[in-house]
């Protein structure tokens, strides 16, 4: 494989060569904010990337935020006209792929005052074996793939939230919150004896899905 770099427009690498995945090709990474002609916000880092390859065309943009009161990143990727299965080795049955494969992923956290937080996220992925394809790392190692919004009030030793979670991906097996709402105290001090107070309530509704393809009624 072979790698080209200009730091000075808004190509950043052009990689020429074989990707064990969709074979050889030439693959292109760029700018984000630069290629649209826009100056990045600050706090705001972006990438896009294209490819065309022997087994499929690949495409993506990532954005990845940081500012005082909020953070957050984006992955959007999807890959068009894919020929073949997926292989994962010797010991596991390749997998049929559809051709055309995409991902849409959100993750954002912002401080609202008065000591609230709020956590967003949204996942949508075409297939069940996209992301352990083509981002293995994130399969074995990271986050779940989850739909919600989370509110959380904090102050001293208690703790009030609400979860609101549903799922998006019908292969993945997932327990909605319908909402689900909490209330945490910590290490309360009863007067002035030596005996001290913890407390975990929940209170709400919550529905498993099971993977659509085992065919369980999860309502039930």
């Amino acid at each position: 494989r072979r790698t080209v770099t200009d730091g000075n427009t808004a190509l950043r690498t052009i990689q020429v060569g074989s990707d064990y995945h969709l074979g050889t090709g030439v693959n292109t990474q760029w700018h984000l904010f630069r290629l649209l002609g826009l100056v990045s916000p600050e706090g705001f880092d972006g990438k896009a990337n294209f490819g065309i390859y022997s087994k499929g065309v690949v495409g993506g943009a990532d954005v990845e935020y940081l500012r005082e009161n909020f953070s957050g990143y984006v992955n959007a990727h999807g890959v068009i006209g894919q020929d073949g299965k997926d292989d994962f080795g010797d010991r596991r049955q390749d997998v049929e792929a559809p051709q055309n494969r995409s991902r849409l992923t959100w993750r954002h956290k912002q401080f609202l005052g008065d000591d609230w937080q709020l956590q967003a996220e949204f996942s949508y992925v075409s297939d069940r074996t996209y992301i352990e394809k083509f981002f293995p790392s994130e399969y074995h190692s990271g986050k779940p793939q989850e739909t919600l919004l989370y509110a959380k009030k904090q102050r001293d030793n208690w703790v009030f939230d609400v979860l609101l979670q549903g799922r998006v991906n019908s292969f993945y097996t997932r327990t909605e919150s319908l909402p689900e709402v909490g209330f945490f105290v910590i290490g309360q001090e009863l007067g002035e004896t030596p005996l001290v107070w913890f407390s975990e309530q929940h209170a709400g509704a919550k529905r498993w899905r099971p993977d659509d393809d085992l065919g369980i009624d999860g309502s039930k």
